[in-house]
């Protein structure tokens, strides 16, 4: 079973198409958001400059530096 977060970053995926893939992984949550989709600054990595990656953060969605 995958948790929230690895759902997330599969859907996120699935949305970057053939955008290269940014190495490191978001920063770990522990917030307990509404089953709704998060909105936020961005829907994919692709959207986010330099390294950063869209990541989860609180119960949004943000540009983020990878761990």
């Amino acid at each position: 079973m995958y948790s929230r977060g690895d759902t997330r970053r599969s859907v996120s995926a699935a949305f970057q198409g053939d955008a290269p893939k940014k190495s490191g992984v978001c920063p770990p949550t522990t917030v307990k958001c509404a089953p709704l989709p998060l909105k936020g600054r961005c829907r994919t990595d692709a959207q986010c400059v330099g390294n950063k990656k869209c990541c989860q953060v609180k119960c949004t969605m943000e540009c983020v530096d990878p761990i």
